[in-house]
């Protein structure tokens, strides 16, 4: 094999620029040793990137290295011919560092990035692109790279960039890792367009990774994926619904807040599977058109609830991932954050309807993100979420409470909650205090009424809910109907939501004035601008109960979700540890996670996500959990 040294004389936006580059073979130099490298001249014909996506040779194609396997994108990405043969080739490309380019130095930056980056391996060390303003380099370091298994070397200074690439005559092709998608977490993966930064295009893979390093973008490099109710541009949005996705097609215009992420650097991988229209569907027989994903916590076979049941699979599945997409309507982020044991953030909202999505209910749905770590949590919330009210990130909170008709009913979670719970307001200067929703309620109740809370509220959200769901329908069944002179398959589960639209008019309305006037008592009675409430979350349902016919379910009633789904407050959920039980599954202990839910006042997210950051560092257990069974090393005491 030869050692080639390739380095542009210049680079012009023209159709066709000849550069050139000096091929050296690097046994010969090795056995000649002492002897000075000879180069011999070679020209390579680059193209304009537009003629390349235009003309190229399409070849996607899956390549397996070290029983790792990679895709290779259909179209050159970059029109750099570094050979004169159409088979791929693995490239492996370094930017130099900065100031004198040493032997050391490149050693330091070759062992760092292939520790690093999970999609670079040694496999494609056999050819190396080094961005670099050096024309020629010093024997010592030519056996450097050829330590690292290097038989071919280009030295540039264009704009390759750096990562592991594939290359053969028709240019430079992006290399994508697949991942396997055990726990089905995705309805579909997706890589980016070559030619358009905004579009991206399905894969035929599960899944997969690759990273591209930007300093100049907040998200850069993030692998993301998106609930699939968003917009991806030149991707199907199903819904979950098979109707949906045969009706309507690849979309042209991503979700604001997709494109918000992409703007700042992030990577969308794929589209994380979702409930059907974000509606209800809690156990495996709910499920018609797609797989149920499969929570990894504890015996594997624990409940995965909620409608962002994807993007919070993932989350616990795949170490891979950095963050996902939801969407929340009555806990659909908050829901499988508590199951899956993952950080989950449903940031404050002002009533507004999110732009280019088919979420129902648009009065009470809003986007956030679910993560593994409470910093990457902040990070995507403060870049990549619309937060319509202002706030202090430095604001804390004066006041903890925590209801005492949200126990848990487990008195190991209760414990492990209580001592989290007074540490935290410890921590912030005050102490935790217990109160009554109910006792509140009967001093301050906005409205002449002989109800409890509870039941003053019972039947609330669904009202609005089903009327809002159904009409947020009926353009799609009527699109279906025209198109196809059929009515379109929908769960059973999303028949019983959609047969409460024809209630009474004057029931909604009640509804909506009932969701009004919670609102003002609660932010004047229990959670006012310098309070937060914090409660206990777990769940040990399984996924593979039996369940009522959806339309003899008891749906009616409250949880404490509905507080900030009515009034827009921010609410996150955050893992604080973990607790043993007899699984009758696996017929031995597991663990299962237990979270803390935080409910502030609108305006203060920033504040909030921050300050359990800083909390969860001091007093541990640890800002972040792992994937896999556990939230944490099954070790670790609570």
């Amino acid at each position: 094999m030869a050692l080639s040294c390739c380095f542009p004389q210049s680079r012009q936006h023209k159709a066709r620029n000849a550069m050139t580059y000096f091929e050296i073979d690097l046994v010969t130099f090795r056995r000649a040793s002492g002897e000075k490298p000879i180069f011999d001249s070679r020209t390579s014909l680059e193209s304009d990137d537009s003629e390349i996506a235009k003309h190229a040779v399409r070849v996607s194609t899956v390549v397996e290295m070290a029983q790792v396997s990679y895709l290779c994108e259909e179209t050159p990405f970059h029109s750099l011919r570094l050979s004169k043969s159409s088979a791929i080739e693995p490239l492996a490309s370094f930017i130099a560092p900065e100031g004198s380019l040493t032997s050391q130095s490149l050693r330091n930056l070759i062992e760092h990035d292939l520790r690093h980056d999970d999609v670079l391996c040694s496999s494609f060390m056999t050819s190396i692109a080094l961005i670099t303003p050096e024309t020629s380099l010093d024997p010592d370091t030519l056996e450097v790279l050829a330590s690292f298994g290097c038989k071919r070397l280009f030295l540039t200074n264009g704009n390759l960039g750096n990562g592991p690439f594939f290359y053969s005559c028709n240019g430079i092709f992006r290399a994508f890792r697949l991942y396997p998608d055990t726990h089905d977490a995705f309805v579909t993966s997706v890589i980016p367009s070559p030619s358009d930064k905004n579009r991206y295009q399905c894969v035929s893979a599960l899944a997969y990774g690759q990273r591209i390093r930007c300093v100049a973008l907040p998200l850069a490099g993030l692998r993301l994926s998106v609930k699939d109710v968003f917009h991806l541009k030149g991707v199907v949005t199903t819904n979950g619904n098979r109707a949906y996705e045969t009706l309507y097609g690849e979309q042209h215009v991503s979700s604001a807040a997709v494109q918000a992420a992409i703007d700042k650097g992030a990577i969308i991988v794929g589209k994380a599977t979702t409930v059907e229209f974000a509606g209800a569907q809690e156990v495996e027989g709910d499920w018609a058109d797609f797989r149920y994903p499969k929570n990894p916590r504890a015996d594997g076979y624990l409940r995965a609830t909620g409608s962002s049941v994807g993007s919070a699979c993932g989350m616990a599945a795949y170490s891979w991932l950095d963050g996902s997409l939801g969407s929340d309507c009555g806990g659909s982020i908050r829901d499988p954050a508590v199951v899956f044991g993952v950080p989950g953030f449903r940031a404050s909202h002002d009533g507004l309807q999110e732009q280019d999505t088919s979420v129902p209910c648009p009065r009470f749905q809003r986007t956030g993100y679910l993560t593994r770590d409470m910093k990457m949590l902040y990070d995507l919330t403060r870049h990549a979420i619309r937060l319509p009210f202002d706030g202090q990130e430095s604001q804390r909170p004066k006041r903890v409470i925590t209801i005492t008709e949200y126990a848990s009913g487990r008195a190991d979670v209760d414990r492990l909650f209580t001592k989290t719970a007074e540490q935290l307001a410890k921590w912030l200067g005050t102490e935790l205090v217990k109160v009554s929703l109910e006792e509140v309620w009967g001093r301050t109740k906005p409205v002449k009424t002989d109800e409890g809370f509870f039941s003053h509220y019972a039947k609330t959200f669904l009202t609005v809910l089903r009327k809002d769901y159904f009409d947020n329908g009926t353009q799609f069944r009527e699109d279906y109907h025209r198109k196809f002179n059929a009515a379109p398959f929908v769960a059973q589960t999303t028949r019983y939501i959609w047969e409460g639209g024809s209630a009474p008019p004057a029931e909604f309305v009640a509804a909506l004035q009932e969701v009004k006037e919670h609102n003002m008592w609660f932010s004047k009675n229990v959670v006012d601008e310098n309070t937060i409430m914090v409660i206990p979350r777990f769940s040990l349902d399984r996924r593979d109960e039996y369940l009522p016919d959806p339309l003899k379910r008891e749906w009616m009633g409250w949880d404490s979700n509905l507080h900030a789904s009515f009034g827009g407050y921010p609410n996150l959920m955050v893992p604080i540890g973990q607790l043993p039980f007899a699984s009758e599954i696996s017929q031995r202990q597991e663990v299962f996670p237990v979270t803390l839910a935080i409910t502030g006042a609108r305006g203060t997210d920033l504040s909030i996500l921050r300050l359990v950051h800083d909390f969860l560092a001091e007093h541990g257990p640890a800002t972040g959990v792992q994937a896999g069974r556990s939230a944490y090393p099954e070790k670790m005491a609570f």
